[in-house]
C-alpha cells in the first residue's frame, strides 16, 4: 500500500520554498512545470491541509502540509522539529496557518500539546481543530490513515524515515480487549506517521465560517 502511493518524482519543499511558491505569478508557473508532481504547487490558489504531531526533546515534532488535487492530498511539506523551544515551534506553525491556502489544521492537543493548540485555535480560529490521543481518537486517525492508503487518496514522497515510521506503527490488544497503538522507529516514535494521519483527517472536511462540516 505505501510503494502504490509513493511517488519518485515527488520532492517536498521547505517553508520558505512553499511561501515562494504562492507568490508566483501566473506567468511564472505556468514556466515552472503543469505537473501534479512537480515540487512547486499546482495551483495559483491551492487548497492546504495540514496535521501537526506535537513533541519538545525526545520525539519529533512534525508538521506535514499536503496539497489536495481532486480527492487525493499530495505531499508538500513536511517540516521535523527536536528540542526546538515553544516560540520557534509556534513561529513554524503560525507562518503556515497563516496562509488563506491553508483550509484546515489538526494540532495533537495532547500532553504538552495542550496549550500550543488552544493558542492556535485562538489565533485562527475554526480553521484549526485541537485533537486530543483518546485511544478511541488513535484508533480512527489509525484506521482513517489506512483507509486512504488503500483508496491511494494520498500521494507520499519515496523516504526511507516516512517509510520506517509507516510500517512500525503496531495495533496491539490489551488483556481486557482494548485496541491501542503504539510503534517506534529508529528516530522517532511514529511522530511522521501521526503528522499524516491528522492531516488527512483534516482534509475529510470542509472549513466554513460556522466550523469545520463534513
Amino acid at each position: 500500500m505505501i510503494t502504490a502511493c509513493e511517488d519518485n518524482h515527488l520532492s517536498p519543499l521547505s517553508s520558505d520554498q512553499l511561501l515562494r511558491s504562492l507568490s508566483l505569478s501566473d506567468r511564472e508557473r505556468a514556466g515552472v512545470s503543469g505537473s501534479f508532481s512537480d515540487p512547486q504547487l499546482s495551483t495559483k490558489n491551492p487548497q492546504l491541509y495540514l496535521g501537526m504531531d506535537v513533541a519538545r526533546k525526545e520525539n519529533l515534532c512534525v508538521i506535514d502540509v499536503g496539497e489536495k488535487l481532486g480527492d487525493v492530498l499530495w505531499d508538500r511539506l513536511r517540516i521535523e522539529l527536536q528540542d526546538q523551544s515553544f516560540s520557534e515551534i509556534e513561529f513554524e506553525l503560525y507562518r503556515l496557518l497563516n496562509l488563506s491556502q491553508v483550509k484546515r489544521a489538526c494540532i495533537d492537543a495532547t500532553g504538552m500539546g495542550m496549550q500550543l493548540a488552544e493558542r492556535a485555535r485562538e489565533r485562527f480560529g475554526w480553521k484549526v481543530e485541537p485533537v486530543t490521543f483518546t485511544p478511541t481518537v488513535k484508533e480512527d486517525l489509525a484506521f482513517g490513515l489506512r483507509r486512504d492508503f488503500e483508496d491511494r487518496k494520498l500521494r507520499i514522497v519515496r523516504d526511507d524515515k516516512l517509510r520506517s515510521d509507516l510500517r512500525a506503527l503496531r495495533k496491539e490488544v490489551t488483556t481486557s480487549g482494548n485496541i491501542r497503538f503504539g510503534g517506534e522507529a529508529d528516530d522517532s516514535h511514529c511522530d511522521r506517521t501521526w503528522a499524516k494521519a491528522l492531516r488527512q483527517h483534516a482534509a475529510r472536511y470542509r472549513p466554513s465560517a460556522g466550523g469545520a462540516v463534513a
